[in-house]
């Protein structure tokens, strides 16, 4: 049985255009051409990820350097939406470091397998507002978001509007 994330794949490629990349197209060997375009410590741990696909573009790395760099070492809450193959988890905790509490959700119950490799997976709907609210809960405060979900506006505004409140003060909300 295929997942829900592979049959939307599928149906979006055939609706869009047949030649969007997938997200195993992220996961790269990195040259020194890739190294130079995109230095930072979230670049490297990207291009030396020998663990599960992290499915990023190439440009967010060194926005993430940017945007992130000050919670490097702290005990910041960050809750990532859309795990997929799990590889951003590492990714997060090797560029937050272990004092980070790092949490993913996704949709699909295969995910569920990931849950403590990198961080605490949960199942469920970015736009299910009692299912967010449990698990910052359960988080215990929320300082970052990254939606990396679903990708369709009327679920990343449901998840703003759920989350974004529930930030702590200066937190981040990245789409």
């Amino acid at each position: 049985m295929q997942s829900i994330y592979s049959r939307a794949d599928r149906k979006l490629r055939s609706l869009l255009n047949s030649n969007l990349p997938n997200s195993y197209d992220f996961s790269i060997r990195a040259t020194d051409e890739h190294r130079s375009a995109y230095p930072g410590r979230a670049a490297d741990i990207f291009f030396s990820n020998q663990g599960k696909p992290v499915a990023k573009w190439l440009h967010y790395l060194p926005i993430y350097d940017q945007l992130l760099g000050s919670h490097i070492g702290s005990k910041v809450k960050m809750l990532e939406i859309g795990v997929a193959h799990g590889g951003s988890l590492g990714l997060w905790r090797k560029l937050l470091g272990d004092e980070a509490v790092i949490f993913g959700i996704d949709i699909d119950p295969k995910c569920a397998a990931l849950d403590g490799d990198s961080g605490s997976v949960r199942i469920g709907s970015q736009d299910d507002p009692k299912f967010l609210r449990d698990v910052v809960a359960e988080m215990k405060g929320l300082d970052v978001v990254l939606d990396d979900g679903s990708h369709i506006g009327r679920h990343q505004r449901a998840s703003l509007d759920v989350l974004f409140p529930l930030l702590g003060e200066g937190g981040l909300y990245i789409i």
